[in-house]
Formats: structure tokens, sequence, C-alpha cells
């Protein structure tokens, strides 16, 4: 630990109850630090959890209380803006200040770790791997942004190692120097904090795979594989479909069940995948996540026995009721690469697909446009969009939820596409419009997260 990290000091979290900040909390409580905070939303699931652990959550945030409490260091998210009062009071005071992943990074500064990027498929990936490491005895603490009922964390001491997701929507990657590196994929996301320029977030994926030990990296991404054409070769395993990959999958058979395929590592055959994950994308991430637990120390073979029991991190795909009548999935999609890998997943139910989609961030939406979002929808079957999520960002002019569906029906002008504003009415717009054996599917990581567990108590 860094010399600002003394155990026993007061740390506090400004927006102690987001996923990666609540994850955090537990973290650095487990680290052998004090842990306190705030949070706007003091009743969410998160900082229950937080507080039944021990950990103080103070109401919003209020001008005064850093002064009082003296915390030895205060911590902030990117969802904090500069002009937030505690953090304006906690500076003007003198008290240290650290970003999220600055924090993070100082807690396992003296430890192995291994960290998880790409524009989609961080939290899976990370799960996966920490859950592989962890099934086969290997002391692996796992800091990643959903929650996760598969995983359970040691007490961290001088012989545990980390399995982390990193962040790239506010260039925080770039202070990692992890052993190992794995690199899911690198799209057009985030962009704002790149100069509105893709070329600049390839080139921090770049800096990013430089400052790795060693890296894995998904030979199924067109911007990995130029990436990897630019590391040494020694310094880089890849995994994918096509067999110039180190690790790849073949005789690939995706199921309502789940997922079949024949593993192949450097030509030989190692073993029958059975996974009960649906879909292209999380076959992809599996693959990344058994080559990493490779390095680890964990053989082939132990890790296709464990994954046959492996779930998914909460809106991961997350199938909250299963009947004939009604399917009815949870997940955290919003990039149109997402919803349409999601969509593809959800596909071999075989059965209807009613999506409800809730659009998250002006900037995501303005960089993208309708191009994108509007054909991210091909397979779906009925379309519900709901007012878009703003995440804190300061409106852009054109840029709403209604326009966001218009989009959508400008290319799905043969099927139904419905705009309910406020996704509090979507279980009563809902009954109208659904048949026997549909998939309902939540889409979005904002504030439509509730909107699935209310579905569930209707369509019951």
């Amino acid at each position: 630990m860094e010399a600002i990290l003394k155990r026993g000091e007061n740390i506090y979290l400004i927006g102690i109850g987001g996923m990666g900040m609540a994850t955090l909390a537990e973290m650095t409580k487990a680290a052998g630090l004090k842990v306190l905070g705030s949070d706007a939303n003091i009743k969410s699931a998160n900082v229950s959890r937080l507080v039944a652990s021990g950990i103080k959550v103070y109401e919003s945030q209020v001008v005064g209380r850093l002064k009082r409490l003296k915390p030895d260091l205060v911590v902030y998210s990117s969802a904090i803006q500069t002009d937030n009062n505690e953090l304006k009071e906690a500076r003007a005071l003198g008290i240290k200040t650290l970003s999220r992943f600055e924090l993070l990074l100082a807690i396992i500064k003296n430890h192995k770790y291994i960290a998880v990027a790409g524009t989609h498929g961080k939290t899976s990936t990370t799960s996966l791997i920490a859950y592989l490491a962890q099934k086969n005895n290997l002391k692996a603490y796992t800091y990643l942004g959903g929650k996760d009922d598969c995983l359970k964390n040691p007490k961290i001491d001088s012989k545990t190692s980390f399995v982390i997701e990193t962040d790239e929507s506010d260039c925080s990657f770039l202070l990692a120097r992890p052993n190992l590196a794995v690199i899911t994929n690198i799209d057009r996301d985030h962009l704002i904090a790149y100069g509105n320029k893709f070329a600049n977030l390839k080139k921090a994926f770049q800096q990013f795979a430089n400052q790795s030990h060693k890296i894995i990296l998904c030979w199924e991404d067109k911007n990995v594989r130029q990436l990897s054409q630019t590391l040494p070769r020694t310094a880089c395993l890849s995994y994918g479909f096509d067999r110039k990959a180190d690790l790849h999958a073949q005789d690939i058979k995706f199921l309502a069940k789940g997922t079949k395929a024949k593993l192949y590592y450097k030509g030989q055959f190692i073993g029958e995948l059975n996974s009960p994950l649906l879909g292209t994308k999380y076959l992809l991430n599996t693959l990344g996540a058994i080559l990493a637990a490779r390095q680890m120390g964990v053989n082939f073979n132990l890790s296709l026995k464990a994954l046959k029991n492996y779930t998914l991190p909460h809106r991961r795909c997350e199938i909250l009721l299963a009947t004939d009548r009604v399917i009815l999935v949870d997940d955290h999609a919003d990039h149109p690469t997402e919803v349409k890998a999601t969509l593809e997943a959800l596909k071999t139910f075989q059965r209807r697909l009613v999506i409800i989609y809730e659009p998250h961030r002006f900037t995501r939406m303005s960089s993208l446009g309708s191009d994108l979002v509007g054909s991210a929808f091909s397979l779906a079957n009925v379309i519900i969009t709901v007012n878009l999520c703003p995440a804190g960002e300061v409106p852009i002019k054109g840029i709403n939820g209604k326009v966001v569906n218009k989009w959508i029906k400008k290319f799905n002008p043969q099927k139904p596409v419905y705009y309910v504003a406020d996704w509090h009415k979507v279980p009563q717009f809902l009954k109208k419009k659904l048949q026997p054996g549909d998939v309902v599917a939540c889409l979005g990581p904002g504030t439509i997260a509730g909107l699935a567990s209310l579905l569930r108590e209707s369509l019951r």
C-alpha cells in the first residue's frame, strides 16, 4: 500500500452507493481501513448492504460535514462533478482527494493483478476470471462494476492477488500497470473523454497495452487485432473463433439452455465447453477468462468443469422469470453493439422478443447517431423505448428520448415501435401488447434497472 494509505485511517467516499463505489468501499474496508461516505439515495440496495456491513453512510452531500468528521482521505467517482459541495470543501480544507480508480490502485499496489479493459464485456469477463480462480482455491479478490453472487472475496493479505475491471470512460485505466491485461474489444463510446475522436480512444488502448506485462486479446474484434500488430508477439495471447487465435472455439452450438463448443489451444484439442451462458458475446468472454485463468495456474480441464455451474453478475442477461407464458430478462446493455449482442443471445429461445430500452447519456446517443442506434434492434419483434437517462450529463439540443425512438422507428418500419416516456408506466402498457410465450427484456444501465423487478411482480 502507498504511504497515503495507513491501516485504520478514515476514508470518505462521495457517492458511496454507486455500484463501483460500493464495491470499492467494501474492498477498502477489507484492506483494514475505516470507511464512511455519503449518497443522495440512502435507501438504495447498495447503501443498505454497506450499512449492514458496518459502514456509516450519510444522506446527500452537506457542507460542513467534512470539517466535523476530519477524514484522512476523500474519494470521488467520475460521476461526481468538480462543483460538488463536499469535493470543494475537502479541497478547501486541504484534505487529500483521490479518484475511485486511484484509491483502487493504491490498495493493490504491492499485489499481482489482472486488469480487464474494453468497451463491452468487462464486468462479465472479470467475474468469469475471478470465478475460475476462486473455484480452484486461488486467493483472488475481485473488483467489478456489478453485483455477483458467484464470487466470495477472500481476506486481503500479502498473498492476495486481484482481478479488476477498469474504466476507459474517464481515462483512468491508463493509470494501471497490470501483470496481465485482457482487452475484450474497442468500440466507439465515451468519446467525449478523448476529444470526440475514436483515434484517440484507440491510442489510449495502445498505451494501456504497452503498460501491461502480458496481454490477452480478443481476436474477433478488428480494432483489437490492429492493436496486436504493434505489440511484441511474445507478450500476447489471443482468443476467438479464428484458428489463428491461440485459444479458439469450433463446432459451436448456441442453445436455449446455453452454449456448447470444442476448444483448441495452439492447434491442440483441450476439451468441450458446456456453458449455461447464451450467445456469442458471452462465449468470447468465457474464452478470454479461460485463457487468463490459465496464466494464473488454472488448467483447462478445471476451468471447463467449473464453468458448468457459473452464473453471470446481476443485470447481465439475467433471467428473472421463466415460464411457458413469458421469459423476463434484465440486462445492462446500452451501447448498440451490446444491444445487438443481447438480442442475438435471446434469439436462441426462438420466441418473440419484446424489448424495453432506456437510452443512456446525451453524449453517447449524440456521438453514435441514428444509424447505429436504430439498426441495433433488427432482431426485436416489438420495441418500447422510454425517456433518455442523462446520467448527470447536461442536455444536448436535439437529443432526447423521443428522438431516439424516431431513429429506431426509421430502421424498423415494419415493426411496432412505441414510446412510453415514464418507465413506471410500462407494466400497464405492456399488458395490452404481450402474447403467450414472449421474451421480455429490459435494456439499459440507468434508472430502468428497477423496471424488471416491477414487471416480475405484474407478470407473475
